[in-house]
């Protein structure tokens, strides 16, 4: 599941950016969340739901950019079924876009 946001560079605990130029707005190494406060989206499945409380909560960070233009979110392969992960991959794109870079 992908969303146009990795940009060019790398910053954080990144020892390097393999990531060719981009668009996008978040680089290599970077930690971003949504911000507090932030109301959630309607319509989102029960599991997009915990994703956006947990980058509300927790964030995540940007630990590859090797493709260029996605940021990927992975899922335990045997824990979900494909109906489920095909609603998550429809809730990102209602989510990532929410998502800032935490200083």
């Amino acid at each position: 599941m992908g969303s146009n946001l990795n940009g060019q560079g790398f910053t954080g605990g990144a020892i390097n950016g393999d990531g060719p130029a981009s668009p996008g707005i978040i680089i290599e190494g970077e930690r971003v969340a949504i911000p507090p406060g932030t109301t959630m989206p309607s319509g989102l499945s029960p599991l997009g739901q915990i994703v956006f409380t947990a980058l509300m909560t927790y964030g995540a960070y940007d630990v590859d950019t090797t493709d260029c233009c996605t940021m990927d979110l992975g899922a335990q392969q045997n824990a979900y079924d494909q109906a489920t992960i095909n609603a998550l991959g429809n809730d990102l794109s209602q989510v990532l876009p929410l998502l800032q870079e935490v200083n």
